[in-house]
């Protein structure tokens, strides 16, 4: 009797045994406090099929790791941009109190000391027109240490800077943009005042006030990367027809014009919902009119009811579907995607949290611009999502791929990078063959950024991660990995946090003039050569008025041609696509040429 019990016993004990090894220690991230102190908890993955990971070779020299803050860590993801002009993309980023510069290939550029601490990417353009890139980084820091600091594109100090206002907390990313059409880009960023308001300042690229209205007294703590359109003329690049900036605090929506106005309708308060890291985007449509109903403010909230929005630029919902309520009252912190082509969004993407790890959670949502739910989503995961969506159209615009990270490591401190592929309306929405990849560390709170950082043509993830376990070895880690069988396809492409490097979160569908002319009813409608270099040729029977627009929209030529031909210095274009618009007898004909 006593061995039957022994056995029984020893059975039992193994029995426990084994069950537990069937439970994988996982951890999720979570922001814990105002400040994005970022925590961890455990959950236990009853079944790990639901998040099978891979590996993948990443670039040679790559992954690399940096230096980590041990309490704030990295949001939002890096920069990919040539900032020495050689047609390659370039990795930037920032990490506790230091900023790199690095080639694709692994070498290092340069390195630039910080003052304060780095927590969202540099913005990147050439802000004074020069030709060359310049880096702009913000900070803060506990003790608060803030600063907006610029460098040139070989990290040397821009002059003037850094700016500090009493050392305050800089909130979010710097948005770039050019407010009264000198060719000089302005630096809009926000100003944390605890236990007083923040404050909006739009600064002049030498350190100056943008004017006397500036800064703005906001009704709380701003909470978010402001977003900036600024909207032309069509038929003349001179003239300014529209302008916004929308900034949110912790509990309004604010949108202002370009002289510091509040516009009518705003600010937007609600008692049921806040703001924290969910910049919106302004997305326009049909960008020849420039209606304002063209124009819509879209984000996410946290909060008491927390909900998805559309919003006119009036300050009223885009319709009765809007706004929309995550599930369960999920917070978020989704930075939105806006998606589409020919002339008008498809949908908008947005993310969430609230998955425990076990069980399949709707955590990739996505709209249409009506407030509709596509078909087959919201999309399930077990691990969530609180990173920015990516996303790119194949050469062949046939199908989407879209990148996510995730809120959750495995047992082993490995993160996630998700990679999706779709048909261009979001159907047969799967996930890619080797995906989700492990890297180590975790990918919470920042994503997957698209780029071809070693001039080979094919798409590179870079993807920031980071340790969290609250000690000094802490580490920043950049993942570079290439997918050789996609190439990559920049004009339609949505690789980054805020869907550009000037983190102004102006969104125009790509292909906005999509229709190729017909040659077959317009032969003496010539361009030549296209591709072009230096010079390009356009030739026509009749006398026609010329309109040229860069990927954005923006037009960038527009002339009147009084004979039949034209011949047009195409030296100092940025190498690419162009749209050509050719008007004549009330008929529009487009094309398209390429800058080699």
């Amino acid at each position: 009797m006593r061995t039957q019990i022994i056995k029984i016993s020893i059975l039992f004990f193994l029995s426990i045994i084994f069950n537990l090894s069937c439970f994988a220690q996982y951890h999720r991230a979570f922001i814990s406090n105002e400040f994005g102190k970022i925590d961890i908890e455990p959950v236990v993955l009853l079944n790990t099929d639901n998040l099978k990971s891979e590996t993948k070779n990443q670039l040679t020299s790559w992954p690399k790791a940096f230096e980590c803050n041990p309490s704030f860590k990295n949001m939002r993801g890096v920069c990919i941009q040539d900032i020495n002009n050689d047609d390659i993309e370039d990795i930037i980023f920032a990490t506790n109190s230091k900023i790199y510069a690095y080639s694709g290939t692994g070498e290092k550029y340069w390195e630039a000391a910080l003052t304060g601490t780095a927590i969202y990417p540099p913005s990147a353009a050439d802000i004074n027109n020069d030709g060359f890139i310049e880096i702009v980084q913000v900070t803060g820091g506990s003790p608060a240490n803030g600063r907006i600091h610029i460098f040139d594109h070989n990290g040397n100090t821009y002059p003037g800077w850094p700016v500090n206002f009493d050392d305050h907390w800089i909130i979010c990313a710097p948005a770039l943009a050019d407010l009264n059409n000198d060719k000089q880009l302005e630096i809009i960023v926000a100003e944390r005042r605890s236990p007083n308001p923040g404050l909006l300042h739009v600064l002049k690229n030498d350190g100056t006030s943008y004017s006397e209205n500036f800064p703005l007294t906001l009704d709380g703590t701003p909470a978010v990367t402001p977003s900036v359109a600024y909207l032309r003329n069509w038929q003349s690049d001179d003239i300014i027809v529209d302008s916004l900036i929308v900034m949110c605090s912790t509990s309004s929506i604010f949108a202002y014009d370009f002289n510091g106005n509040m516009i009518d309708g705003f600010p937007i308060s609600n008692e049921n919902t806040g703001f924290s890291y969910q910049s919106p985007l302004i997305c326009v449509e049909k960008s020849t009119n420039l209606m304002n109903e063209e124009i819509k403010i879209i984000g996410a909230t946290h909060g008491n009811l927390p909900e998805y929005y559309a919003i006119n630029k009036n300050g009223e919902y885009v319709n009765e579907n809007w706004p929309i309520p995550t599930v369960d009252n999920s917070w978020t912190y989704s930075a939105p995607t806006a998606i589409g082509l020919h002339n008008y969004f498809d949908f908008y993407l947005m993310s969430q949290p609230g998955a425990n790890g076990t069980d399949l959670y709707p955590t990739i949502h996505a709209f249409t611009p009506e407030g509709e739910y596509v078909e087959g989503f919201p999309f399930e995961r077990v691990d969530g999502l609180e990173g920015f969506i990516t996303a790119m159209y194949s050469v062949d615009h046939n199908t989407l791929y879209i990148f996510t990270g995730s809120n959750m490591k495995d047992e082993s401190g490995n993160g996630y990078i998700h990679a999706y592929t779709a048909n261009t309306d979001l159907s047969n929405f799967v996930e890619m063959s080797g995906f989700p990849v492990q890297v180590q560390g975790f990918t919470f709170m920042n994503g997957i950024n698209l780029g071809d950082v070693n001039g080979n043509g094919k798409l590179d993830l870079i993807a920031l991660s980071y340790d969290l376990n609250m000690v000094p070895t802490d580490s920043t880690h950049i993942n570079v990995i290439e997918l050789p069988e996609i190439d990559y396809n920049p004009h339609y492409c949505y690789g980054t946090y805020k869907g550009n490097n000037l983190r102004n979160g102006l969104i125009i569908p790509p292909e906005w003039i999509p229709e190729a002319i017909d040659t077959q009813e317009e032969k003496d409608f010539l361009i030549y050569p296209n591709p072009c270099k230096d010079l390009i040729n356009f030739q026509s029977t009749e006398v026609f008025d010329l309109y040229i627009y860069d990927i954005t929209g923006k037009i960038i030529f527009y002339k009147s041609i009084t004979n039949n031909s034209y011949r047009l210095d195409t030296e100092n274009w940025t190498k690419g696509m162009y749209f050509v618009r050719l008007s004549k007898n009330n008929k529009i004909y487009n094309s398209r040429v390429i800058k080699m």
